[in-house]
């Protein structure tokens, strides 16, 4: 009863159906070409809700964008202003829009059990105010926050995406080896080479092949092949340039 029309109800049930017949490794693709932070996940069920919940969201009318961020527990700063024009009502609901991904990518994490893998409640619920906090930073402090991971800002790249990879880089930071490892299968990241490293070497390689592999899509698109440079660390330095 929320969707403005009987056609866009329809229009979303067959956008599901599509999803419902992608397969995981095309989900994980649609999900990274839209910059949604929910490729990881590793059930097909999941990522269909996920897709199908953010194409609902932009059904919906402002007014309904800010009554669900609220039930969400999300900030919500209504602006009551005559004559707001296209471009700031448009803003605005990319604002929310995000707060809403956000807010979904927290859940689906807490409901995967990322607490459970961490294997420490009180470094897991750090990790949730971290990952919080990401919100109330303004655009400057969430880019040197993000420089401070030594990682490139491609053209591009909005303040969504690099909140979404900043959660993830935490995330990661925090899991065990084992956890971080089938984090890395989850993404289709290499883990071969490994044997034989320090417990400290691996992780560093780890966190490494995912963020390659969080990132090739995105920067393959704008002409960088991650895959065929290879090591990060180069591929990282042409996009800088």
């Amino acid at each position: 009863d929320r969707l403005p029309s009987f056609t866009v109800a329809c229009g979303l049930l067959d956008q599901a159906d599509r999803f419902e017949a992608k397969s995981l490794s095309d989900l994980r693709a649609e999900c990274r070409r839209r910059q949604l932070p929910f490729d990881a996940m590793g059930d097909k069920e999941d990522l269909v809700s996920c897709l199908t919940t953010v194409q609902v969201w932009r059904e919906l009318s402002l007014e309904q964008l800010r009554a669900e961020c609220l039930e969400r527990g999300g900030h919500v700063e209504v602006v009551h202003k005559l004559g707001r024009n296209r471009t700031e009502e448009a803003a605005e609901r990319k604002a929310l829009e995000e707060q809403l991904v956000r807010a979904l990518h927290l859940d689906l994490q807490r409901r995967r059990g990322i607490d459970e893998r961490i294997g420490d409640g009180e470094v897991a619920e750090q990790l949730f105010r971290d990952i919080g906090r990401l919100e109330e930073m303004s655009d400057r402090e969430l880019r040197q926050a993000y420089a401070k991971h030594c990682l490139p800002i491609e053209v591009g790249l909005d303040r969504a995406g690099i909140a979404s990879r900043m959660a993830r880089l935490l995330i990661w930071e925090r899991l065990p080896l084992l956890e971080l490892q089938r984090e890395a299968k989850d993404l289709e990241a290499p883990t071969a080479g490994l044997k034989g490293r320090s417990d400290a070497e691996q992780r560093a390689e780890l966190l490494e092949r995912l963020f390659s592999a969080l990132v090739r899509d995105q920067w393959e698109a704008i002409g960088i092949p991650v895959k065929r440079l290879g090591a990060m660390k180069v591929a990282a330095d042409v996009v800088r340039e």
